[in-house]
């Protein structure tokens, strides 16, 4: 990536990166598909973390949400992905829904590998700054590290 690019400020007035635990990590999307990846690289999962994280998605995508829109023709995923599978994420005696759960009924999980302790990590991460670049909680832009 440009160096220029990556480290230039974008306006945040519109709250969309809050630097909170209800953002969304990683965002793909192809085709029909959208994928929604939340990823820990140095904790393990709670069932209170997705618990509270459940009630935002459905918010966005609708309660009565399936994991499709057919009228739109767009299918949605929710991807947990850490070093080590997560063990024993619960909802409350209720199901996971089918768009963040796999035919067992556990979140749908993948592997997610760090750079050795001999490595030097190579990866980027959005972070909140102020318009000058310089990073901060209360700052009114984002940027990628």
């Amino acid at each position: 990536m440009d160096d220029a690019v990556v480290a230039k400020p974008q306006d945040n007035s519109k709250c969309l990166v809050k630097g909170n635990q209800e953002d969304i990590d990683l965002v793909v999307a192809f085709g029909s598909t959208l994928i929604l990846i939340e990823a820990k690289g140095d904790t393990s999962w709670s069932n209170g973390q997705l618990n509270s994280k459940l009630p935002r998605l459905e918010a966005i995508l609708g309660a009565d949400f399936n994991g499709s829109y057919q009228q739109r023709n767009l299918s949605v995923y929710f991807v947990l992905m850490s070093p080590k599978r997560p063990k024993r994420l619960l909802r409350g005696g209720l199901p996971w829904p089918n768009w963040m759960a796999a035919q067992d009924g556990t979140p749908f999980w993948m592997p997610l590998q760090l750079a050795d302790s001999k490595e030097s990590p190579s990866f980027c991460r959005v972070t909140r700054c102020r318009e000058n670049g310089e990073v901060s909680e209360q700052g009114q832009s984002w940027k990628v590290i």
